[in-house]
């Protein structure tokens, strides 16, 4: 996974460039800003898995090497809800309502864009297995394989 630094670097750069572009506001785009660092919530129970203290050190956290081998520790299969594509579109089509929503949305999307290519890049560059982090790009097909396997659970 990309480190939270690569994320705030990629949001403000795309923030910068759409204020510069005078298709956002100041607020719009601190907002894209924080969406596409706070996005990374549904990490929370890798990271408070067994190496919580170890990953939330100065020296661990601002050193991307020694945090992604921490982070690689603590991983478990799990969902990351904020990063599947239906939870994107839900937060795009509530933005026709509610309009800040749109500029979540799209911090959202730059981050989990960014997530996409590092993914390929680790799986096509450097041809290791990325792990289960970017498993499940689609919440439906998790539900569906969670539904089949409550249903084979309850059978036994």
């Amino acid at each position: 996974m990309p480190h939270p630094l690569h994320h705030f670097l990629v949001n403000s750069i795309l923030a910068a460039g759409l204020y510069l572009l005078n298709l956002a506001d100041s607020t719009a785009a601190l907002t894209i800003v924080a969406a596409g660092v706070l996005i990374d919530m549904d990490h929370l129970p890798e990271i408070v898995g067994k190496n919580f203290r170890e990953m939330i050190r100065p020296s661990v956290f601002f050193n991307i090497r020694k945090f992604k081998d921490a982070s690689k520790k603590s991983r478990q299969n799990y969902l990351l809800l904020f990063h599947t594509v239906e939870f994107l579109a839900l937060f795009f089509a509530l933005s026709f309502f509610v309009p800040v929503l749109l500029f979540i949305a799209v911090g959202f999307m730059a981050h989990v864009m960014t997530d996409f290519f590092y993914t390929m890049y680790i799986k096509k560059v450097l041809k290791e297995d990325s792990g289960h982090l970017h498993k499940y790009w689609f919440l439906t097909p998790f539900i569906l394989h969670w539904s089949i396997r409550a249903d084979d659970v309850s059978r036994k």
